[in-house]
């Protein structure tokens, strides 16, 4: 196996979970068209940010939570996870 396959491995799964602007917020929402995959990439985040335990992250597992449900109502995608990537956006400049 190549050294690009090890490194992948070794990623941090919340990685694509820190926004520093709202641009960046609105990128990685466009990067997920697709329902099933934008809802495997929450459950994902959220099985992460659970297993750490960390009371911190307990905003963020609820708006995940949030996202997860009005994508299961039917909720246009971008606009889903736009919003919850703008709260969590907002979250971190709170605190």
């Amino acid at each position: 196996s190549s050294s690009t396959d090890k490194n992948s491995l070794k990623t941090d799964p919340m990685a694509d979970f820190h926004f520093v602007s709202f641009g960046q917020a609105i990128t990685q929402a466009e990067k997920f068209k697709d329902r099933q995959i934008a809802e495997t990439q929450l459950q994902a985040w959220l099985l992460s940010l659970t297993e750490s335990h960390r009371e911190e992250n307990w905003p963020k597992i609820k708006l995940i939570q949030k996202a997860l449900s009005q994508l299961q109502k039917n909720g246009n995608v971008r606009l889903v996870l736009e919003n919850c990537f703008f709260q969590t956006l907002t979250l971190a400049a709170a605190l």
